[in-house]
């Protein structure tokens, strides 16, 4: 693996952007590794995905790390924190993967690519609003993002929306919130 000039120069705004864009809604809350699988072989089997990516499955696996998930190439692997079991993870991670799928040598990069195909990863889990409140939260911390190597027409949500959009959004640039209410785990079943 070859390391990418400047991959640290955004990562930690990424980090933070997406952090904020997830704080308080169903893409935080821990979920069991089988919905978390349930949810990946449905993105990678979606046919937005077949068009953008291929057709390669992606396994997922929980690590021994507290802190560090990440998207294994080789071996085609998303492997996930046992403290960082959720949506916003895996669509993260899930992002890695289909820049990784194009051929792109910065698959590890947190650039306008990578931003890109995490917006579009956030649709098709969550739907529309799920992938705009990101790119508004990138927009925010001053983020580029390039969604032209990406098909359009996301073919989502694989989950329920309505369990993504009854809860605020508290990075949201216009102040809008969502009603709260109890939404409890997300349930991941498809």
């Amino acid at each position: 693996m070859t390391r990418v000039q400047g991959r640290d120069q955004q990562r930690r705004q990424v980090y933070a952007a997406e952090d904020l864009a997830s704080e308080s809604t169903v893409l935080a809350e821990n979920q069991p590794l089988e919905g978390l699988e349930t949810l990946v072989a449905a993105a990678v089997a979606s046919s937005w995905w077949v068009v953008a990516g291929g057709r390669r499955p992606v396994e997922v696996v929980v690590n021994r790390s507290r802190q560090r998930s990440y998207w294994d190439p080789v071996r085609r692997r998303l492997s996930l924190s046992p403290l960082a079991m959720n949506v916003a993870t895996v669509t993260h991670e899930l992002a890695h993967a289909l820049v990784t799928d194009t051929g792109s040598p910065g698959w590890c990069a947190h650039g306008p690519e990578f931003r890109g195909a995490h917006i579009l990863v956030r649709r098709l889990a969550f739907g529309d609003r799920c992938g705009t409140d990101l790119a508004e939260v990138y927009g925010q911390f001053g983020l580029a993002v390039d969604q032209s190597p990406w098909p359009t027409g996301v073919t989502g949500p694989l989950l329920d929306a309505r369990r993504y959009d009854a809860t605020t959004i508290v990075g949201r640039p216009d102040g809008s919130p969502r009603p709260n209410g109890p939404v409890g785990p997300a349930a991941i079943a498809l």
